[in-house]
């Protein structure tokens, strides 16, 4: 909150055309309805699943109510995972969870829930546009999947198949993830701490559960091309996804703070 209070604070006084403030969809908090819209959030009665997007819609309150003078633009960015071209190779941020599903054959949420991921190289080109364009009709934007481009869970269980072989058929079991013993993550992941990639698979499936996208239609009015499905660049994440699952999930996580992030979460 006071980094994003201090950059405001020194573009005061500057011949600004425009000042893009990055935040994150998902300051939507943990009862959003199953479509969200730009205006709905940031709300004082939204009650955070993490720290994290607290502070993200804090520090967006402060910066409209501080620094209104300020010609501000706001883009969130929903699940960002990947790069359509490189995969994981710049980051696999994120994209272990997926890997840890498919090594486990267990999703602890329905396959039907829909996931509303992007990728960096087309969040990036979005919000080059927002910044660059001419005039822009909002203030607003999310830089999301939405309706057309989201994926639901089991259409990446059927892509997963169809690039790993055998059947969507039984491929995934569905359950609590407290059902989940120490004993099949270790014999799935061999080289995890089960405790605390259980732990992080629990704070991660707090938002999977939510089954939401985040509507674009204002990003797609402005002329940005829709983002491409998630499931049409999983390979190139995939292929360049060769290491230890548990150690790309520690990228997620600094090693130190992840155990009592994750518990606190």
């Amino acid at each position: 909150i006071d980094g994003a209070l201090s950059v405001a604070r020194s573009m005061r006084g500057r011949n600004l055309a425009r000042y893009l403030h990055t935040g994150t969809a998902t300051i939507c908090g943990a009862h959003p309805p199953h479509v969200v819209h730009e205006n709905d959030y940031p709300h004082p009665d939204a009650h955070h699943l993490v720290p994290y997007t607290s502070s993200k819609a804090q520090a967006e309150s402060e910066l409209a109510k501080r620094y209104g003078d300020l010609p501000v633009v706001v883009a969130r960015p929903s699940i960002v995972v990947g790069h359509t071209k490189l995969g994981c190779a710049p980051s696999g941020s994120i994209f272990w969870v997926l890997r840890a599903i498919e090594a486990l054959r267990f999703l602890p949420w329905s396959s039907d829930n829909r996931v509303d991921v992007v990728p960096a190289d087309w969040v990036a080109a979005a919000l080059q546009h927002l910044l660059l364009a001419p005039e822009l009709e909002h203030d607003r934007y999310h830089l999301s999947a939405g309706d057309s481009s989201s994926v639901r869970w089991r259409d990446i269980e059927a892509e997963m198949a169809a690039i790993r072989g055998g059947s969507t058929l039984g491929r995934w079991e569905s359950g609590c993830i407290k059902s989940l013993s120490r004993q099949r993550v270790r014999e799935a992941i061999p080289d995890a701490q089960p405790r605390y990639l259980m732990l992080a698979l629990e704070l991660y499936s707090r938002f999977c559960s939510l089954d939401l996208v985040f509507d674009n239609h204002r990003l797609l009015r402005e002329g940005v091309a829709a983002p491409p499905r998630f499931t049409s660049y999983l390979r190139a994440c995939l292929e360049t996804s060769p290491g230890s699952i548990y150690d790309q999930m520690r990228l997620d996580f600094e090693s130190s703070a992840a155990p009592a992030e994750v518990h606190v979460a």
